[in-house]
């Protein structure tokens, strides 16, 4: 739209040249936050000043008014012909009012500057226009857009306009874009696992090979990442979480609590990982990491060749929750299938389901939806910050086994896992933790030798759901009940605490804390 004598004009844009536009706009645009545009995003922004060009060329007033907010105006500076100045404005209605076909208007614009925060965006263009091929006018543009349910639409359009002094080509603008609030700082540390995962074909959901791709390549492959974050991303480890060790756990934490030390403008941490031992990795990031800023776990149920995958929106939705305020104070998280769940009481519940991750009564902690990251409890349980244990200096824990109970079960399992030098045993009882007698009384017989080798014994359930609480005929015995701590989880804790006590009331005041 420009003015000439007497008239309030709306050139056309033609649409090849808005592609070569969005590459300019990469390369004029200051380093600011939020970052420039990529491509797509520059395109999706541009497309319905696109449209609304080709409509007023095919003189289609109707398809005009679908690309603009029906509350926004054209607003227009510019010079008349006896060399005043005039200002005019008109909603979108009434300048459709004035459309018709007959007017062969062209406009060149160069490097356009475009700026999108979350649901606005901003456009500026020097333009030319010429009329029957002779400069008509020149001048600047500024659109306001604005998103409503995914869709760009065109709010306000303002523009200065002259008739004279115009180039044949329209100059580069010298108006930036005005500078945004920086974006967040986010490490992710990568772990490998079925998200880093790559499979034969697109329909491979089983046979793929776990940890294959760089904890980079994961993050460069969703590049929504980059407009709410600055990303920096560390390979820990690119295993199958089969194959995750104590030593990669003590690594992880060491190198989280430095990070979160050294840098405290950093939001939080993402941890990328394996869904099989996901819930173990969280808990004991849960207890050894000393910040309440936010330590987020994430993986998928597929890997990233597959149909489908799941693990981009996961980490995508990792990061935004990294980055949100409510989640600091909340300890290690899960963040997979759009839901929050806390490391305490989380667990794999299903072996190919996206939503595998529950807690089991207790339940999740929030959602990640399209507008926001939404908390509605936490857990009361000591963690992160208020946690006492100290890693910072540890290269190994004690060694802790987890001995399973069924009909009938060998004690030989209690005796080989002493013989072994185990510093801790975790009985996955039947029920309640329950234990049988011929289990009883291997324990029993641990009263038999020295101080220093006996084992600590913790009483978990196989049952998963349901607390575990003292009984005396185990009381007796030193036993330590693990509450709601299922059997992998007490097995954490418990070599925590041994990593400062042996004294088994001491570990029942542990276990009623955390």
């Amino acid at each position: 739209m420009r003015s000439v004598p007497g008239v309030l004009l709306f050139p056309v844009l033609a649409a090849a040249l808005l592609a070569p536009a969005i590459a300019a706009a990469q390369s004029t645009r200051p380093s600011a936050s939020p970052p420039a545009p990529r491509g797509a995003d520059a395109a999706a922004v541009l497309a319905p000043i696109t449209a609304l060009f080709a409509a007023f060329e095919a003189g289609d007033a109707a398809a005009m008014l679908r690309q603009v907010h029906p509350d926004g105006r054209v607003t227009a500076s510019g010079t008349r012909g006896d060399g005043g100045s005039a200002l005019r404005q008109q909603t979108w209605t009434q300048f459709a009012d004035r459309v018709r076909p007959d007017r062969a208007f062209t406009e060149r614009i160069a490097d356009p500057v475009i700026d999108i925060d979350d649901d606005i965006a901003m456009v500026w263009a020097p333009f030319v226009v010429r009329v029957g091929g002779a400069v008509s006018n020149c001048g600047i543009d500024h659109f306001d857009l604005v998103r409503e349910r995914g869709t760009w639409k065109v709010m306000n359009l303002t523009f200065s306009s002259r008739p004279a002094g115009c180039p044949a080509q329209p100059a580069r603008v010298a108006v930036q874009a005005p500078a945004a609030a920086a974006r967040p700082t986010v490490w992710v540390l990568s772990t490998g696992g079925t998200i880093a995962g790559t499979g034969s074909s697109p329909t491979d959901l089983s046979n793929y090979k776990a940890g294959t791709l760089t904890g980079q390549a994961l993050v460069e492959a969703v590049p929504q990442i980059a407009q709410i974050a600055d990303v920096r991303v560390e390979q820990i480890a690119n295993v199958v979480s089969s194959d995750i060790t104590i030593d990669i756990w003590l690594k992880l934490a060491q190198r989280i609590n430095r990070i979160l030390a050294d840098d405290p403008a950093v939001a939080g941490v993402v941890v990328t990982h394996g869904t099989n031992t996901l819930e173990e990795t969280a808990y004991f990031l849960n207890l050894t990491v000393k910040s309440d800023r936010p330590v987020v776990l994430v993986g998928s149920m597929r890997p990233a060749t597959a149909i489908s995958a799941d693990g981009p929106l996961n980490l995508l939705n990792a990061v935004r929750t990294a980055i949100s305020p409510d989640a600091r104070g909340k300890g290690a998280l899960i963040v997979m299938n759009d839901e929050i769940n806390g490391a305490r009481d989380v667990t794999k519940t299903n072996t190919f389901r996206v939503e595998t991750f529950r807690s089991p009564e207790l339940g999740a902690l929030g959602y990640v939806d399209e507008d926001k990251v939404a908390f509605y409890r936490s857990s009361t349980r000591r963690h992160t910050a208020a946690s006492e244990f100290d890693v910072s200096t540890l290269t190994q824990l004690p060694r802790v086994d987890i001995v399973y109970s069924y009909v009938e079960p060998d004690p030989a399992m209690i005796d080989t896992a002493v013989a072994r030098k185990a510093k801790g045993l975790v009985l996955a009882g039947t029920g309640a933790g329950a234990v049988s007698a011929s289990e009883k009384a291997a324990v029993t017989a641990l009263a038999n030798i020295p101080a220093a080798d006996r084992p600590v014994i913790v009483r978990s359930s196989r049952v998963g759901n349901g607390r575990v609480i003292g009984r005396a005929e185990y009381d007796e015995l030193g036993m330590v009940p693990a509450d709601t701590l299922n059997p992998q989880k007490a097995r954490i804790l418990l070599m925590l605490a041994l990593t400062t006590t042996s004294d088994p009331k001491e570990i029942k005041r542990i276990f009623d804390q955390y």
